[in-house]
């Protein structure tokens, strides 16, 4: 089974580097992940399959993650 899980980064000036949150929800299809990407505030931009720009220092990624059943 896969998932996909959304990560949102932004570069935060006051620590002078990236900062990353990850989706609290998995997306069990990529087109589901890609609309809560595309229903943000901030009108993100597609422009891969997974990869998202809104400003020029805010991303979105969607990661494929394998789910391995035992």
């Amino acid at each position: 089974m896969r998932v996909y899980i959304v990560e949102y980064r932004h570069y935060n000036r006051s620590v002078a580097g990236w900062v990353s949150k990850l989706s609290q929800e998995g997306y069990t299809t990529i087109q589901a992940a890609q609309a809560y990407v595309e229903s943000r505030a901030n009108e993100p931009s597609k422009q891969t399959e997974f990869y998202y720009q809104a400003l020029p220092l805010e991303e979105y990624y969607i990661h494929e993650v394998m789910i391995r059943e035992a």
